[in-house]
């Protein structure tokens, strides 16, 4: 008669010893089926095993930004200062208003200047009908507060030839006094001047300007 117990403890040695071969097995496969690059069962599809002895190729690098060699920027130049010059363009011909400076003392008497040229390769006829050319204000607020017009003469048509590279000027002087004659006060004043020729297609008087002057203590 066999006893139990022996049975019992032989048939568990047994059941230890199949699962050990299987474990074994199981191993043996999963190296052999990594190292021809089959995927093993157990394993996710999008998940595939990298070859043995081999590592996994990282993604290529992206391009590497090129580095800024612009200058830092620096203080911004200062606007240049204006200029007390007014100029215009017209029908071929450029008129300038220039004064000395853009400050005046109060009594200093201010000097304007009209230069008309002909910068083209023809002449210019200049017509008048007055025996007047030029003219010259002055404003203020909005204002005209001095005006001069030399002599306007009689109503006379004359006219004048302006050759390439010929100039016309007219002057005037300004005194600083304004209507009543009383002096100006400190403030800013507009000088325009106007040339009272006409020429081409143009039919009436040109003003250019203003410039803008201060008068101060």
């Amino acid at each position: 008669m066999r006893r139990p117990g022996k049975t019992a403890g032989t048939g568990r040695l047994a059941l230890l010893a199949v699962l050990l071969a299987a474990v074994s097995g199981l191993l043996v496969w999963q190296w052999a089926a990594e190292g021809r690059g089959v995927v093993p069962p157990w394993r996710s599809p999008g998940l595939p095993a990298a070859p043995v002895g081999q590592e996994t190729a990282a993604d290529p690098p992206g391009p590497v930004p090129a580095p800024d060699l612009s200058p830092a920027p620096g203080p911004q130049p200062a606007a240049p200062p204006p200029e007390p010059v007014a100029v215009k363009e017209r029908a071929g011909l450029v008129l300038r208003l220039e004064v000395r400076s853009l400050r005046f003392a109060l009594g200093d008497p201010v000097r304007l200047v009209l230069r008309v040229e002909n910068p083209g390769t023809e002449p210019v006829l200049v017509r008048y009908f007055t025996s007047q050319r030029a003219d010259f204000t002055v404003e203020s607020a909005g204002r005209v507060v001095w005006q001069w017009q030399g002599d306007p003469g009689e109503a006379a048509l004359s006219l004048e030839l302006l050759p390439p590279g010929g100039r016309l000027e007219f002057t005037a002087v300004w005194d600083q006094t304004v209507l009543a004659g009383r002096m100006a006060p400190r403030g800013r004043y507009g000088l325009r001047g106007v040339f009272i020729g006409t020429w081409g297609p143009v039919e009436e008087p040109t003003v250019v300007g203003p410039v803008w002057i201060e008068l101060t203590d």
